[in-house]
C-alpha cells in the first residue's frame, strides 16, 4: 500500500490543475494550507502528520515538496501563460467550420495564430510583436544580432519540383529561416514537408499576413483583437515585407486550416 503522503501529494496535483471548488488553479501557499487541513483531519484516525515521511523529519514527504517547489517556480516566472490544451483548439476548429466563421474573423485568426503555436512549436515573438509601441514598420523589436525578432515573408519559401509555386495546391515544401535564436544559430532555415500535418498549419502564417494585405494593412497585419468592437491588438503579427514573393495565389481569398 502507497504511504499517506503520495496519496497527499496527488491530492496537490489535483489542486494545482484547477480542480477545485470553483475550478480554478490555486497557488502552492494556498496548496499547503488545503494539505495542512487534511492531514489536521486525517492525523485524528493515524496519531500522525501523513505529510512526512516519518514523525521526527522536519521537512515534508519529497512527493508533497516536488509538487509545491514547481507551483512556486511556475509562480515566479515572467510572463506566464495558461496552458492552450489540443482539445481547446479543436474546439475552436469546429466552431468556425459549424458557424461558417469569416475568415478576417476573431475565431479565424486565433485559429490561425494557434495553428503556428500549438502545431508547428513556433514562440509568440518568432510570428507577433507583443507590445503597441513595437510597430515593425518604424524597426519592430530588434534582436541582438541587429535582425528582427518576428518572421517576415522574406523568411518564408515556398517549393514545387525547386521553382517557388504560384498555386498553393502545387506546394512541394515550405522553407522557414530563423534570424534569431537563443542558441545564437542565426540564419538556421528549417524545411517543413507538404504532408497533410505541415504544410496547412505553415500556410496559416501565410494567410494571417496576406489577409491583412487585402485591406491595406501596412503596419498591423491579421491581429487578434480583444473585443470586435474596441479594436485593442492583443497580438500584433510579423511584418508584411514581400508580399511579391507568394502572390497571386488562386483562388483568393482562402482559408488554410487542418
Amino acid at each position: 500500500m502507497m504511504p499517506a503522503h503520495t496519496f497527499l501529494a496527488a491530492f496537490a496535483v489535483d489542486l494545482a490543475v484547477g480542480n477545485t471548488v470553483k475550478g480554478m488553479p490555486i497557488k502552492a501557499a494556498t496548496i499547503g494550507n488545503y494539505l495542512r487541513d487534511t492531514a489536521t483531519l486525517l492525523e485524528n484516525f493515524c496519531g500522525r502528520d501523513p505529510r512526512y515521511t516519518n514523525q521526527a523529519d522536519h521537512d515534508l514527504a519529497l512527493p508533497i515538496r516536488a509538487v509545491l517547489n514547481e507551483c512556486k517556480r511556475h509562480e515566479n516566472m515572467p510572463h506566464q501563460v495558461d496552458p492552450y490544451t489540443i482539445e481547446m483548439h479543436a474546439t475552436l476548429v469546429a466552431l468556425n467550420a459549424a458557424t461558417n466563421a469569416h475568415m478576417d474573423g476573431l475565431h479565424c485568426a486565433m485559429e490561425d495564430w494557434f495553428n503556428l503555436s500549438t502545431y508547428l512549436g513556433f514562440c509568440l515573438r518568432e510570428w507577433a510583436q507583443e507590445d503597441d509601441f513595437r510597430r515593425l514598420a518604424s524597426g519592430g523589436e530588434i534582436a541582438p544580432n541587429g535582425t528582427k525578432r518576428a518572421f517576415t515573408l522574406d523568411d518564408i519559401r515556398l517549393f514545387h519540383s525547386g521553382i517557388r509555386p504560384f498555386l498553393i495546391d502545387a506546394m512541394a515544401r515550405s522553407n522557414v529561416k530563423f534570424s534569431w535564436q537563443k542558441n545564437h544559430d542565426h540564419g538556421e532555415e528549417n524545411c517543413f514537408p507538404a504532408i497533410p500535418i505541415t504544410l496547412p498549419l505553415m500556410l496559416c502564417g501565410v494567410s494571417i499576413t496576406s489577409s491583412a494585405d487585402s485591406h491595406g494593412l501596412s503596419v498591423w497585419t491579421r491581429p487578434i483583437f480583444h473585443s470586435q468592437c474596441t479594436k485593442v491588438p492583443l497580438v500584433k503579427s510579423f511584418s508584411f515585407t514581400a508580399k511579391s514573393l507568394l502572390l497571386p495565389f488562386e483562388p483568393w481569398p482562402r482559408r488554410f486550416t487542418t
